[in-house]
């Protein structure tokens, strides 16, 4: 049996890991901190924490191997802790394998101090969710013993799911025809990126004539400035004032607009959220991308100077992105050209539709927990 000593501070962490961590063949140990301390003590996993030290934990335990996330905090971020960082360099000091995985697009910069520790080429491996991001690290040379991409076993719950919502039900609960196009703007958790995409999706939809298309504008949880929020009895509450409040009120009238709280109370599971759309203006950074493909919702991708910005900080090049390699959702990068695009879109949607689901259904992850768990099996024999 291999002994793990796992260490996570996402939720995407323990939702991408656990799965392959309770095969029989693994005993595991567990270090967490911020949201994945709180999932894991739902489950009644006994854990370290962040005070115990790194040095002694692994000592205590005696790992074959350690696993840790990459979280996408940043140095500098006061939410960043460095605890995965820590214990990477810890088990590296006592000569113990290390993987870092990484459970969605991109990667945090700061995992590249994992690369300049001295035994990083012998001991230091990467596991990431894409290609793309694997390709990423390649191409940074970095120092470490072997990058590969795993894919997320929380996928093939994604996709087990998506094959029983019903849509139709969903879409009746939001009052929707059967020929509404609802389209979806979701846009991140940062107002500045949110109205670089916002303000040329609703300009575009102003300038096409179909009465069947339905908006549906969604903010992030995080995003502090988002028209509503919710309070402590779980309420939605309306803001005074909201930088998008000028750009949404131009829709009055002319474009029919479904707005977040009446879909949250509709619909109150986020992925049948997604499966309910016809469309979506996808932020590249979003988890709700794989399940939009799993579900054959169709997208564009705007890579916009300050989205492509924020790709690029975490290593994704707009260029290569994955999805868009494998043609499952079309990409802009300018404003002018996202605001055409949606301008069109009542009129070569079932075009669009056609194409991106014939790629979209060659994405089947059916076995990504057994990949993750040779994959864990071969660092800790590495």
């Amino acid at each position: 049996m291999t002994r793990v000593l796992f260490v996570a501070e996402m939720a995407g962490t323990v939702n991408a890991l656990m799965k392959p961590l309770g095969s029989s063949d693994f005993d595991v140990s567990f270090v967490a901190n911020d949201v994945a301390l709180s999932m894991l003590q739902k489950r009644d996993i006994v854990c370290h924490t962040f005070e115990d030290d790194p040095s002694k934990v692994i000592a205590g335990a005696r790992p074959d191997m350690v696993l840790t996330g990459i979280s996408a905090f940043e140095r500098g971020n006061p939410k960043w802790s460095g605890l995965e960082l820590k214990y990477a360099l810890a088990a590296m000091d006592a000569g113990i394998p290390v993987a870092m995985y990484r459970d969605w697009l991109g990667i945090a910069a700061w995992a590249k101090e994992a690369t300049q520790h001295p035994r990083a080429g012998q001991l230091l491996h990467f596991l990431t969710f894409d290609r793309g991001t694997a390709y990423a690290i390649r191409k940074a040379e970095w120092i470490y013993r072997d990058v590969r991409a795993v894919g997320s076993s929380y996928n093939e719950d994604i996709f087990q799911k998506a094959t029983r919502i019903e849509r139709a039900t969903l879409r009746q609960r939001l009052g929707l025809k059967a020929d509404d196009l609802l389209v979806v703007v979701n846009s991140g958790a940062d107002s500045k990126r949110v109205l670089e995409i916002l303000e040329p999706a609703v300009q575009g939809l102003l300038a096409q004539s179909s009465s069947r298309v339905v908006f549906a504008p969604t903010f992030h949880p995080k995003d502090k400035d988002a028209p509503f929020y919710v309070d402590d009895r779980k309420n939605f509450v309306a803001r005074a004032s909201a930088p998008y409040d000028p750009v949404l009120q131009r829709l009055s009238g002319k474009v029919r607009t479904i707005f977040e709280p009446i879909i949250r109370s509709c619909i109150q599971d986020p992925q049948e959220r997604v499966a309910a759309a016809d469309f979506i203006v996808m932020n590249p950074l979003s988890t709700d991308v794989p399940t939009a493909i799993f579900l054959g919702i169709p997208m564009v991708i705007p890579f916009l100077p300050l989205t492509a910005e924020s790709a690029r900080s975490g290593m994704i090049d707009p260029e290569k992105y994955d999805y868009i390699l494998n043609g499952m959702a079309d990409s802009v990068f300018t404003g002018e050209d996202l605001e055409h695009y949606m301008s069109a879109l009542s009129d070569r949607y079932e075009e669009i539709a056609v194409r991106q689901r014939a790629e979209q259904k060659k994405l089947k992850p059916t076995a990504d927990t057994e990949v993750i768990i040779q994959a864990i099996k071969t660092v800790a024999t590495s």
